[in-house]
């Protein structure tokens, strides 16, 4: 190799921004070709720096400097290429799906990316299944990856290749995923062509999915997104038969957070009412839940997996179909102790309550006695529903003060209160002087519904409470 082009090469190892631009200077001025500064020289050291990542010699600063200086390279030689001379490897849309603005992982690939010679088109954070479809179409577009930081966020990866299969993208653009929830498994449940627990990964596989000895035309055998597409197909054809409950206590079974997803929102799309829907699916499908985890059937990681399905899915509606006020059902506050940072669970809590036709006010998490009382004298609620989902004595000590506070609150209304989630217990809501026990969101709105009155809300003396 050319002295000045191993230079050049050593500048990006070594992160030496400062110094490159002359280098690539004086190459261009000596009449060196500039597609080959880019091959022997920026793209060279940048596969060393790949390679010493790889092998953890190289750590997350010394690739972003590297990844700088190669940039800072490239800003002096594409004036000197010719249009479409570059010789690119192919284009790659990244980004991180909608709903998660974590970009430090999904930045680090796109530099890596583009320093192997992939033309880069990046989405940004919170890209949404069709801007990932409109930019795969508009660049003509190899590959699309997806990254993910939370696990609320990684149904919106099946719902990209799900839209890119529906714009007629599956056969021609691979799809590759990754991040620090997302694992092969989940990659295999969604149809991803790859998955990619690290950049130098993401690097290797793009080049394998991409290369132009394995690309597939678009006649050729189907990707996997098609095959997954086929499968999910033929799951659902089986499973149109079934009562709806059974279709999602099955889906819960499966621990399958994007079965669970689409579970929700099919079943829920042809039932008669909500309140039909979380009578005759969510309610077994919760008791499901709730009895696998008290069985040891699954533990906490397997338990966060299935309600964020559920949660994904009855978000998903409600953004497609927004649940009409509630006139007259009774005003429940849902709520979760300080020392309860867990929200999921008290989000599932909260949203049964509003599909039982009750008017709900979600208070939130790590609330103390003091804030609840408030939350129920401003929205003058017939009932309180506190939820504990992971038995700390700290949050217990808190939650025996809510019954005796809420009696001495100046309140017109004699506010029933009701204790929830799996951390609780028939025998710890009597103890802590709580009116009820429900052991999940569909058994508590049964519970709030029987104190109150068959849900009619109650003021002292008779009187109905105003919406």
């Amino acid at each position: 190799m050319d002295d000045r082009l191993q230079k050049i090469a050593d500048c990006v190892i070594g992160g030496r921004f400062d110094e490159i631009k002359a280098l690539v200077e004086s190459a261009l001025s000596d009449g060196v070709d500039p597609q080959t500064i880019v091959n022997d020289g920026l793209r060279s050291g940048m596969q060393v720096v790949g390679d010493k990542f790889k092998a953890n010699e190289f750590f997350v600063p010394e690739v972003l400097t590297a990844a700088r200086a190669m940039k800072a390279g490239m800003e002096v030689i594409k004036p000197h290429l010719a249009a479409g001379s570059t010789d690119s490897l192919g284009t790659v849309v990244i980004g991180t799906v909608q709903g998660d603005l974590h970009d430090i992982g999904k930045n680090l690939v796109a530099m890596m990316l583009e320093g192997a010679g992939f033309q880069v088109i990046d989405l940004g954070a919170d890209a949404s299944p069709e801007a990932f479809v409109d930019a795969a179409r508009e660049n003509n577009a190899e590959l699309v990856a997806m990254s993910a930081l939370l696990t609320t966020t990684m149904g919106k990866m099946a719902e990209t290749i799900y839209a890119l299969n529906s714009a007629d993208l599956g056969r021609t653009v691979r799809t590759m995923i990754g991040g620090a929830p997302v694992t092969q498994t989940y990659a295999n449940e969604i149809g991803a062509d790859a998955y990619a627990p690290e950049a130098a990964t993401a690097v290797d596989a793009a080049k394998e999915l991409v290369g132009r000895t394995s690309r597939r035309r678009p006649d050729g055998p189907p990707c996997w997104p098609q095959r997954a597409f086929a499968r999910r197909l033929e799951q659902e054809r089986r499973e149109r038969g079934k009562p709806v409950g059974a279709r999602l206590t099955a889906a819960i079974e499966s621990g399958q957070v994007e079965r669970i997803r689409r579970s929700v929102i099919e079943t829920l799309r042809v039932a008669k009412t909500r309140r039909a829907w979380a009578e005759e699916a969510l309610a077994p499908a919760l008791r499901a839940l709730r009895e696998g985890y008290e069985r040891q059937k699954w533990w906490y990681p397997d338990l966060v997996r299935r309600e964020t399905g559920l949660l994904e899915g009855m978000r998903f509606f409600e953004r497609e179909i927004p649940s009409a006020e509630q006139e007259g059902g009774p005003i429940v506050v849902a709520a979760a102790m300080k020392g309860e940072v867990y929200g999921a669970g008290k989000d599932i809590v909260a949203k049964t309550l509003s599909l039982f036709e009750l008017r709900v006010v979600d208070a939130g998490v790590h609330q103390m006695p003091e804030q609840i009382a408030q939350y129920v004298l401003n929205s003058d609620a017939d009932a309180v529903c506190i939820c504990l989902f992971a038995y700390m004595p700290s949050a217990v000590m808190l939650t025996g003060k809510i019954p005796a506070l809420l009696a001495r609150t100046p309140h017109k209304k004699t506010t029933k209160t009701v204790l929830a989630g799996y951390g609780a217990s028939r025998q710890l809501a009597a103890e802590l002087g709580f009116d009820g026990y429900a052991g999940d969101g569909a058994e508590a709105a049964r519970v709030i519904e029987d104190l109150c009155g068959g849900g009619a809300s109650q003021q002292d003396g008779g009187e109905g409470a105003s919406a």
